[in-house]
C-alpha cells in the first residue's frame, strides 16, 4: 500500500483515543415525540427490535452505540417532529466515540459537505478511516473516491483501487462499479477488462444501475465484452427503465432498424424522446429525424425544427444541417435564408460536405446572397475536398464551361472530372469518355 494511504495504525489509534463513555448533555431535553413518529422517521430494525422512543433513549443513554447513531438519524430527519442538528450531532458524536462505524461514516460525510459543521476535510478522513478500520465499506468506498477525485488529498488512482478492494470485499456494488470503470480504462494501474466485466457483472446483480447500463453497452459494442445482443438486451432494458439516456437511445436504434426484432418506428420515437428529455443530442437528432418523416410519429415539421434546433444547439452537426435545410425550404415551418445560411456555414466549419456544397448552390444561384459564381467555387472546391463526388463533378463542370463567371481552365477541369468519374460519378465518368473519344484529354 502506498505512503499516502492513510495507515491501519493511524486509524487503530484514532479509534482508541476516540473511545469513551457517552457525554451527558444538560441541553438535552426529552423530546416532545410519539412512539408512531419516531417509527415513522427511523427503521425500527436498527432499534435491536425496540418499538418505542423512550427505550432506544434509555439504551442510548446507557451507552449503546446503536440507539445513539439511531437517535441521531431521528434528530437530524428534517421530517421529524424533533428535528434538531445540534442534537443529532450530539448523539452521532457519541456514538462514533462508541466505536458505530455509521456514526463515523455520517460525521465524515458532513464534515466532507460542511452540512451543520464547519467543511474539514482532514477530520473527514480520518473519521472514515475509523470506520473503515472497524468494517465499514462505505467508508473505504469514500476513501477511494476522494483519492480517486483528488478531494482532501492528493490525486492518488492507485491508493484509490486499493480503498475500492477492499470495499468491494466488503460487498459494496458501489465499489465494484467504480473499481470495474477504472480496470476496463487502465487508471491507476493495469487494465484489465475481464475482471472490470465480472465486477460490472456482480454489482448489476446487486443492483447498480450504472453497471447496469455499462454490461448492456459492453455487450451491444463488444467493447469489454464478446459481442451478445441478447445479453444486451438483458441489461439495456432495465438501464433504460432506470432512465440511463444512452440506454434508451440505443435501444430506440435496434427498434428503427429491428436488429433485435421486427421493427418498431413507434416504439423507437418513444425512447428516442425520453433520451431526448434529458438532453441527449443524439436522441433529440433522431427525434427530429421522426417528426420530420413521420416515422413512428405523426409528420410535424415544426416538432422536427424544435428538436434538430436543441441538437444543433449542443454542437450536432448533422442537426445543424436539417434545421438549415428546414429554414431554406420554409415547408411547414417560417422561411428564414439568413439563419440558414449562418447554420450552414457553422456546419460548413466542421467540414460538412453536404452543407459546403449547399452554400455553393446558393452563392452560385443568388438565392439569400448575392450570386458569386467564385465564392460558389470556393464552397464547392471544398466540398469536393471533403469527399463530395457531387461538389467534384460541379468544379469540374464550371471549370471545363465557364458558367457563372468562373474562369475556364480545361486541365483542371479534366483533373476534377477524372476524380469525380474514379468516385464513380455516373456524368463525369460520360463527360471523360467524351473528351477521351474527341482526344481532348490532357495526358
Amino acid at each position: 500500500m502506498r505512503a499516502r494511504l492513510l495507515s491501519l495504525s493511524l486509524l487503530t489509534a484514532f479509534v482508541v483515543t476516540t473511545l469513551g463513555a457517552p457525554r451527558a448533555f444538560a441541553d438535552d431535553k426529552p423530546a416532545p415525540t410519539t412512539t408512531e413518529d419516531f417509527l415513522r422517521i427511523v427503521d425500527p430494525k436498527k432499534a435491536h427490535g425496540i418499538p418505542s422512543f423512550a427505550e432506544v433513549k434509555a439504551r442510548a443513554t446507557a451507552g449503546d452505540a446503536a440507539s445513539m447513531a439511531l437517535l441521531g438519524d431521528y434528530y437530524a430527519h428534517p421530517k421529524s417532529r424533533s428535528h434538531d442538528v445540534a442534537t443529532a450531532l450530539r448523539w452521532y458524536e457519541d456514538a462514533a466515540e462508541a466505536g458505530d462505524d455509521y456514526a463515523l461514516l455520517v460525521l465524515a460525510r458532513r464534515h466532507l459537505a460542511g452540512d451543520g459543521v464547519r467543511r474539514d476535510l482532514q477530520r473527514a478522513l480520518g473519521l472514515l478511516a475509523a470506520a473503515s478500520a472497524l468494517g465499514s465499506a462505505e467508508a473505504a468506498f469514500e476513501l477511494g473516491r476522494l483519492h480517486e477525485e483528488g478531494a482532501g488529498v492528493p490525486t492518488d488512482r492507485e491508493s484509490a483501487r486499493t480503498w475500492y478492494g477492499i470495499a468491494v470485499n466488503r460487498g459494496s456494488p458501489d465499489a465494484m462499479a467504480r473499481l470495474a470503470e477504472m480496470l476496463a480504462e487502465g487508471r491507476g494501474g493495469p487494465q484489465d477488462r475481464v475482471r472490470a466485466l465480472a465486477l460490472h457483472t456482480r454489482a448489476a446483480e446487486a443492483g447498480h444501475g450504472e453497471s447496469v447500463r455499462a454490461l448492456g453497452l459492453a455487450y451491444l459494442t463488444g467493447v469489454g465484452a464478446k459481442q451478445d445482443l441478447t445479453a444486451a438486451l438483458r441489461w439495456l432494458e432495465p438501464a433504460a427503465k432506470l432512465g440511463f439516456a444512452d440506454a434508451q437511445f440505443e435501444l430506440g436504434l435496434l427498434a428503427l432498424d429491428g436488429r433485435a426484432g421486427a421493427k418498431d418506428p413507434a416504439r423507437a420515437a418513444t425512447l428516442f424522446k425520453q433520451a431526448a428529455a434529458q438532453g441527449l443530442a443524439a436522441a433529440q437528432y433522431n427525434l427530429g429525424v421522426a417528426y420530420s418523416l413521420g416515422q413512428g410519429v405523426a409528420k410535424d415539421p415544426k416538432q422536427a425544427l424544435t428538436w434538430f434546433t436543441k441538437a444543433a444547439a449542443q454542437g450536432h452537426t448533422l442537426a445543424t444541417l436539417e434545421t438549415a435545410f428546414l429554414l431554406l425550404d420554409g415547408a411547414g415551418v417560417p422561411q428564414d435564408l439568413p439563419r440558414a445560411h449562418a447554420l450552414l456555414k457553422t456546419a460548413g466549419a466542421e467540414g460538412e460536405p453536404l452543407a459546403l456544397r449547399t452554400l455553393g448552390d446558393l452563392h452560385f444561384e443568388g438565392r439569400g446572397t448575392p450570386q458569386s459564381g467564385a465564392r460558389a467555387m470556393e464552397y464547392y472546391v471544398a466540398a469536393g475536398r471533403a469527399g463530395d463526388v457531387e461538389s467534384c463533378a460541379q468544379v469540374a463542370h464550371l471549370l471545363y464551361t465557364g458558367e457563372g463567371g468562373v474562369a475556364r481552365s480545361e486541365r483542371v477541369a479534366f483533373d476534377w472530372f477524372r476524380h469525380a468519374a474514379f468516385k464513380g460519378h455516373p456524368v463525369a465518368q460520360r463527360r471523360l469518355a467524351v473528351l477521351y473519344r474527341a482526344g481532348r484529354v490532357i495526358p
